[in-house]
């Protein structure tokens, strides 16, 4: 409540475990919101059953169960309305389609989103577009159960920053849990908990012995903490954002150098739901998007290309471009306007890549794709050296192309890996990907942007290369 009443805090990203009374916090918010300042709430969940049966749920025993007469009109559909007064509401609202995404805009507007690491990135896109009025508040809670989702995101977007607050609840952070631990029992005095129905020690206990104290179930939905997927995923989630963190910092410190690459990659798409990639490796390990853009003709893709490279004065060492499918009539006319235009290409190598074909270290990768997502991997890597990883561009540079954060970490994130019998990485085919019917975004589908900043690891020699190497 504290921070919802902060004059300098317009939005509260809240992550908390199971049993420390999320539903009713929020519903208490909701009426003191509406109640006593006089002032519009709207409220989402992913779906109307989580909107009617959670949060207005406990809206309803609220009411029923208030000492005094509370203002409004509590109707049957979740919303409470005020006769005479259209400007102050509370409702319950939920849609699974983009263009019935549209609220209210007033002042002082409170927008409370329950589950929310479910709710689509298209429904935030509308909800921060409900809160451009003056006054207007965000209240996010939900599970830290996703390793990619808006609210995680957003949690961690704003973590230590002004103008919004995010705030992990732990469920050694109830009154209840107190006691098993610090590593005693309780004595027979101490049997009652100080607030009935919030986890207590007893609950912690045995989930920490069911699920086990390592578990992901144990620390998302014992401790609140986040899961991570460095198992399942060829670049987990948390390497990606320690990457953005230290980039914002070293652009602030430093500020965001001229675009100078010295290796290229360019991943090549025709039509669907695949884009032009078109990205560069530049000074101490920085990744830069140079363009991310759709162009059904390959041929004049290629000619936008060329003209880029041969206009500018400080020119790549190479270009490796996905040779596959559409992309190799794409290589074919860069190689073909190089060998046209030497004086003004310079010394760029154009290089095909053939992602099926075999990893230069058959020991460590089953396949060439595999090998680059696994030097990918290690130049994220926390246990990698600072000075020779990877950095990814900051979210201004994405701005300028197009892209966001949270598209380029979706794209990364994307493919999954594992190791088979002969202890050779591999990661998921994007075949696969495109099939799989879980994965509801083009970000989740085909990662093209992912794909170009691998091929900026590629040698044509046959030689394990360092991401590092200039």
């Amino acid at each position: 409540m504290e921070a919802l009443y902060d004059p300098e805090i317009d939005e509260i990203y809240v992550a908390a475990c199971h049993g420390v009374s999320k539903t009713m916090t929020a519903a208490a918010a909701t009426e003191q919101w509406f109640s006593c300042n006089g002032w519009p709430v709207q409220t989402t969940a992913p779906t109307s059953r989580q909107v009617n049966d959670l949060l207005w749920r406990q809206i309803r025993i609220n009411r029923l169960n208030a000492s005094l007469r509370l203002p409004g009109r509590l109707m049957l559909t979740p919303n409470i309305v005020v006769p005479g007064r259209p400007d102050w509401f509370a409702n319950g609202f939920t849609t699974d389609k983009p263009d019935g995404a549209q609220g209210p805009h007033r002042d002082n507007l409170l927008v409370v989103v329950d589950e929310a690491a479910g709710v689509k990135d298209w429904l935030w896109t509308a909800i921060k577009g409900w809160t451009t009025n003056p006054g207007c508040k965000i209240l996010a809670i939900g599970n830290p159960n996703t390793v990619q989702s808006y609210f995680r995101a957003q949690f961690f977007e704003h973590e230590g920053k002004r103008g919004a607050r995010s705030i992990r609840i732990s469920a050694h952070d109830s009154p209840n849990v107190t006691y098993w631990a610090c590593g005693r029992k309780k004595t027979p005095e101490e049997q009652e908990d100080p607030v009935p129905g919030l986890a207590n020690d007893d609950w912690l206990q045995k989930r920490r012995e069911e699920w086990g104290p390592n578990s992901v179930e144990y620390l998302c939905k014992a401790l609140g903490e986040w899961p991570d997927d460095e198992d399942a995923k060829a670049i987990p989630m948390a390497w990606i954002r320690d990457s953005f963190l230290r980039s914002e910092k070293l652009a602030a410190e430093h500020g965001i150098p001229e675009y100078q690459a010295d290796k290229e990659g360019l991943d090549c798409a025709r039509a669907g739901s695949d884009s032009n990639a078109h990205v560069g490796l530049g000074y101490v390990n920085r990744i830069l998007v140079r363009r991310f853009w759709d162009e059904p003709d390959t041929m004049r893709a290629a000619k936008e290309v060329a003209v880029d490279i041969m206009g500018r004065a400080y020119k790549p060492r190479q270009i490796a471009v996905d040779a596959n499918a559409v992309g190799g009539p794409m290589f074919d006319r860069l190689a073909e306007i190089r060998r046209e235009n030497l004086d003004a290409w310079g010394h760029c190598e154009v290089l095909a890549v053939d992602w099926g074909s075999g990893s230069p270290d058959k020991k460590r990768a089953v396949n060439l794709v595999s090998y680059l997502y696994l030097l990918l991997r290690e130049g994220l890597s926390p246990d990698t050296p600072e000075k020779d990883r990877l950095i990814l561009p900051t979210a201004a540079e994405l701005h300028r192309v197009g892209l966001t954060p949270l598209r380029l970490a979706k794209q990364l994130n994307a493919r999954g890996c594992g190791y088979n019998e002969k202890l050779q990485f591999w990661v998921e085919p994007k075949k696969s990907m495109a099939r799989d019917p879980n994965r509801k975004s083009d970000d989740d589908k085909s990662p093209d942007i992912a794909d170009a900043i691998a091929l900026l690891l590629y040698s044509k020699a046959k030689r394990t290369v360092s991401f590092w190497s200039a």
